[in-house]
């Protein structure tokens, strides 16, 4: 992917995006579908907050 194709997300909905994860009994993968970014996207979103805001991984 070049830099010119690679997709740039709001922060705010990378925000809320990550809530929902971390908010809900549903996966990843689920709530990856639902809001239309690809699973390892969303996952990488979920680390780099826990790692910035909570100091482990899960």
């Amino acid at each position: 992917m070049t830099a010119s194709s690679k997709k740039n997300y709001d922060p705010a909905f990378r925000e809320e995006s990550v809530r929902l994860v971390l908010g809900s009994d549903r996966s990843v993968n689920q709530i990856a579908e639902e809001i239309g970014v690809k699973p390892s996207t969303l996952g990488n979103w979920v680390r780099r907050y826990r790692l910035a805001n909570l100091g482990f991984l899960r």
